[in-house]
């Protein structure tokens, strides 16, 4: 059959979008769905306008009378070829044959409403007009149009000429991000739109039905339209005809029409019953699917070798999700990079076999993993983490290389611990990849093993374990090996282990608690010390003691000695948080695996009586409290001060110099640590909040203060400069401060203000002298 182009069918018809069609949709704004089929139509003629390939846009139905086509079906795809015909027109600079091309590009045209009909044959007669390459970058194709004098405003209120504005739109976006991507030129893309025939499709003259209404109906609006899913399995069925036999290939298409569905539609009941507002509620039955098959092609080793292999993600629309993203977020991905998603046929029976696996595993899976949230994380659209992906890919994983029940937990549990501390806190595709690819390597290793003997027998010098350091910590890798090791002499660490590694917090990291069961030669390791460590700690690391508002464990542990960890430009004090990769290692667990530090807060935990876990902190704090002679004492007496750090973070220059943050940043809200120890103790002795009043600052430059106000007496500010507090007095136009002698002497020993000298005095005290030290 012979394949036309919408140049040369111009050129022999005048095509006509009759009255009983609809608007023009593919523009239509706020539809999500819609944007991504915008995106991914406009890029995929590109694609292969910069490539010649030809594009097959399938089957366009209409009714030819002599010189006219009346379209039936179709009108989606013609309309948009004719903006890019008319784009590309009037974007070049050559000479082109203007006469020519206008009397071309009109003969498209719409009679659904008399104003979309105006707006054509103004456009295409004033195209040459719009200097489209004067659009500034922050601005739009669509605005230069609105603003030109034939433009008409009853335009603004016609759905198709609103959708033709969105779809120019989007194409010059396109068009800038591709020239800058690979400098080809408007008249390079017009040639091979208008004379290689590169965009082609097949005409299907309808004379021979009756052209009635019903017909257009039957076509047009068959109730709501195919689903992305529903053209992705009808496509698939026919892609994969040569390389699987057709009994593999009913089956498989069987079972995604019924097993597997009556199992994601229990999900989805699952998913709309679920109280955690974390998890996505009402599931598209589609979307799931689709994103299933999506994170399945992620993961596949010839799809990660293209990745990984690859410099650059190769796509030139800085408005276009990375494929990568694009496979994770469940967006428009394009036939073409199906195909190559897919790979060969030797490719293409791995991937159909795997993901048979895959979800028979799901249907039949009755084991006490929650494999089901792993799933539902992967559906939520708003926040489909790279971590959500690599979770998924353990369960992929398995069924591609392993697929053995008894090895199943073994295996959920050592990975899942390893993606829950990757490397780089999963900031980047890269680092997905990274991810996606030694877990890939390390079930191609295991294979048909024991998962925890081939674990144990890993070394530094074997090829598997270089690979896994490529996206987990050498020590994290290392505390796998430890604890297989330990089960392989006695299997009842297995289940002791994994009870605490199910904590909150701790996230399967435990070899603090492991260190601190060793014998001194660390030869042996106490199951009955390791148990005694891991209760009190699995109590302390709760809720009950990290929100606690007079935050009695913090204390007591500075008070054994300075265990704050490095965040950024900060210290923090350990916060509650661990939802994130990066929240987890940037909190307690430097705590937990830093040596000095794990010794801190192994002499807290020998001070604990299990039982009476909040008394023995008190305690603690009591004890040490007269032997901390530094910055420390001030947390420690004044809890409010750590209260007012909404992120548990401190600025700490030095002893003199450190700051209470509000946020994160000195540019936000902060205190001073010695002059809001002064106003909280102020206010517990009892003067009146309208009286004393803290004064922050949101910049570098100036410090925090405290004010205290007197009837009828200048106010009293203190500040705490080069190691002690400062005070002057304000009045309306002046300041008094020691250069004023007498006078200022005179107010300090007010009675009013007494108290406050005197708690300066005391809060002095507190401290030793020591050399001042800058921290970087």
């Amino acid at each position: 059959m012979a394949t036309y182009t919408l140049w040369n069918t111009l050129q022999q018809y005048k095509v006509i979008i009759p009255i009983i069609q609809r608007d023009y949709a593919q523009g239509r704004k706020d539809d999500r769905q819609i944007e991504q089929i915008r995106k991914g139509f406009i890029k995929n003629l590109f694609d292969h306008l910069v490539s010649s390939v030809p594009l097959e846009l399938d089957f366009i139905y209409g009714a030819l009378h002599q010189d006219e086509l009346e379209l039936l079906d179709g009108q989606q795809r013609l309309t948009t070829l004719f903006l890019l015909h008319w784009y590309l027109a009037n974007r070049t600079e050559e000479k082109l044959q203007k006469i020519e091309i206008k009397k071309n590009l009109s003969q498209f045209t719409y009679q659904t409403r008399v104003s979309s009909r105006m707006f054509i044959s103004e456009l295409i007669q004033h195209g040459h007009e719009i200097q489209i390459k004067q659009v500034a970058e922050d601005n739009k194709l669509s605005s230069m149009i609105e603003n030109e004098a034939w433009y008409l405003a009853i335009w603004k209120k016609d759905p198709t000429v609103i959708s033709m504005l969105t779809v120019l739109d989007e194409i010059h976006s396109q068009f800038q991000a591709l020239v800058n991507y690979s400098k080809i030129t408007a008249i390079e893309l017009w040639k091979a739109l208008t004379i290689d025939k590169v965009l082609c499709f097949y005409l299907l003259p309808m004379n021979d039905f009756a052209l009635s209404e019903e017909l257009y109906i039957k076509m047009n609006a068959r109730g709501v339209q195919l689903t992305e899913f529903e053209n992705f399995k009808a496509w698939l069925q026919g892609y994969l005809e040569k390389s699987i036999d057709n009994e593999t290939r009913k089956d498989f298409f069987n079972q995604i029409d019924r097993e597997w569905t009556d199992y994601l539609w229990t999900l989805k009941q699952f998913s709309s019953k679920s109280k955690d507002t974390n998890k996505p509620h009402n599931l598209n039955f589609d979307e799931m699917y689709m994103q299933l098959f999506k994170s399945c092609l992620l993961c596949h080793s010839y799809v990660l070798a293209t990745f990984k292999n690859a410099k650059t993600e190769s796509t030139y629309d800085k408005d276009e999700k990375s494929l990568v993203s694009r496979l994770r977020k469940n967006l428009i991905i394009t036939t073409d990079e199906y195909e190559v998603l897919l790979g060969n046929a030797n490719s293409q029976v791995q991937i159909m076999q795997n993901i048979y696996r895959f979800f028979e595993f799901l249907k039949n899976y009755s084991g006490e993993e929650n494999i089901q949230d792993i799933l539902l994380n992967i559906f939520n659209s708003k926040d489909s983490s790279y971590e959500a992906q690599a979770q998924f890919a353990i369960l992929y994983f398995y069924n591609a290389y392993i697929n053995n029940e008894s090895q199943f937990d073994d295996w959920f549990n050592v990975t899942k611990r390893l993606v829950n501390n990757a490397k780089n806190y999963f900031n980047a595709e890269k680092d997905l990849i990274s991810v996606l690819d030694a877990i890939n390597h390390l079930a191609v290793e295991i294979s048909e093993n024991n998962i925890l003997d081939k674990i144990r027998s890993l070394t530094e010098t074997s090829e598997i374990f270089k690979k896994l350091t490529t996206a987990f910590d050498k020590q994290h890798i290392e505390h796998e090996i430890e604890k297989a090791e330990l089960i392989h002499h006695n299997a009842a660490w297995k289940s002791l282990f994994r009870k605490y590694e199910k904590h909150d917090y701790f996230y399967g990291q435990i070899s603090f608690l492991i260190d601190y069961a060793k014998d001194e030669g660390n030869q042996n390791v106490s199951m009955d010390i390791f148990t005694k460590y891991a209760e009190i700690s699995s109590k302390i690391f709760t809720d009950k003691f990290l929100k606690d508002e007079d935050y009695i464990f913090h204390r007591s542990l500075l008070s054994i000695g300075d265990y704050l960890v490095k965040d950024g430009s900060n210290w923090s004090f350990g916060r509650q948080v661990f939802n994130t990769v990066r929240q987890r290692n940037e909190n307690w667990r430097k705590v937990f695996e830093d040596k000095d530090r794990r010794k801190m807060l192994k002499t807290l935990l020998n001070q604990i009586n299990e039982g009476s876990e909040f008394e023995s902190l008190k305690n603690i704090i009591s004890n040490n409290i007269s032997q901390v002679k530094d910055w420390r004492s001030y947390f420690i007496k004044e809890p409010k001060t750590i209260t007012y750090c909404q992120k548990y973070q401190i600025r700490f220059h030095n002893e003199n110099e450190i700051y209470l943050l509000s946020s994160r940043q000195m540019n936000g809200a902060h205190a001073e640590l010695r002059t809001y120890v002064l106003y909280s103790k102020l206010l517990k002795i009892g003067f009146d909040e309208s009286k004393v009043q803290y004064v922050e600052v949101a910049t570098s430059s100036e410090n925090p203060s405290l004010i205290v106000k007197s009837k009828d007496l200048p106010i009293l500010r203190v500040k705490f400069e080069a190691g002690s507090f400062k005070n002057d007095f304000l009045m309306q136009d002046s300041v008094i401060n020691e250069e004023n002698g007498s006078e200022y002497t005179e107010l300090l020993m007010r009675p009013e203000y007494a108290k406050v000298i005197d708690l300066e005095k005391e809060l002095m005290s507190w401290v030793e002298v020591q050399e001042v030290e800058e921290v970087a």
